[in-house]
C-alpha cells in the first residue's frame, strides 16, 4: 500500500507478523498471517505505536508509544485483547526499542534517562531498571538466542557500529567496522 512499516515482529510459531504502519494515518500496530494475501487487522492499542516485539511465549507484546516529545514502552496482553495496554517503562526522557529476553523475564531497552541514549535492562514488568552501557549514544538492543549477550548499535567516530556485551554487564566488544552498521539482529 506504499506505507513503509516501522518495526516488524514475528509470532513465536512464525504464522503471523505484527507490524507498525501509518496505513490509517498515524503509526498503529497491525497483525496478519505471514503467508497468503490476508488483510491486516489493527491491534487495539491506539495511535502512535511503533517497533513491536513479541515474547517468545507469544502472550505478550511490547512496543514504543510515542507521545511527543516523550517516548515510553507499553505492554499489550495478546491473550486478552480486552485488557487495556499498560505503560511499563517510562521516565522524563525517551525510552524505546524494547526487546524481551528469550525467557521473557527481562526487557532490554534504549533510554535517554542518563542524559544520552544507552541500553538499559529491567524486569518484564518494568521494575528494577539498570544501565547496561555507558559509551555514548547507543541503542537498538537485541538479545542473543541463549539470553547471555545483547547486541546493540553505538555511535563510534561518527559511524554507527554493532557491539555485543554480556547481559549481566561487562566491557562491550565492537563487532563491525567501516561504514555505518546499525539495528543488529541475531
Amino acid at each position: 500500500d506504499g506505507v513503509t512499516p516501522v518495526g516488524i515482529a514475528w509470532t513465536p510459531d512464525s504464522r503471523e507478523i505484527v507490524f507498525s504502519s501509518a496505513k490509517g494515518g498515524s503509526p498503529a500496530l497491525w497483525r496478519m498471517p505471514a503467508a497468503g494475501k490476508a488483510t491486516p487487522s489493527r491491534i487495539a492499542v491506539g495511535d502512535n505505536a511503533r517497533y513491536p516485539a513479541i515474547s517468545r511465549q507469544g502472550n505478550r507484546l511490547v512496543y514504543d508509544h510515542v507521545i511527543v516529545p516523550d517516548r515510553n514502552v507499553w505492554r499489550e496482553n495478546l491473550s486478552d485483547p480486552a485488557q487495556a495496554p499498560l505503560q511499563i517503562i517510562a521516565s522524563t526522557r525517551n525510552d524505546d526499542s524494547a526487546r524481551y529476553s528469550p525467557d521473557g523475564a527481562k526487557i532490554a531497552f534504549r533510554s535517554e534517562r542518563s542524559g544520552t541514549g544507552a541500553v538499559w535492562i529491567c524486569d518484564a514488568d518494568g521494575s528494577n531498571p539498570w544501565q547496561l552501557t555507558s559509551m555514548g549514544e547507543s541503542g537498538s538492543p537485541h538479545w542473543s538466542p541463549d539470553g547471555q549477550r545483547i547486541a546493540f548499535d553505538s555511535l563510534v567516530d561518527e559511524h554507527w557500529q554493532i557491539h555485543t556485551v554480556a547481559a549481566r554487564g561487562g566491557k562491550p566488544q565492537q563487532v563491525t567496522t567501516g561504514s555505518s552498521n546499525y539495528r543488529p539482529n541475531w
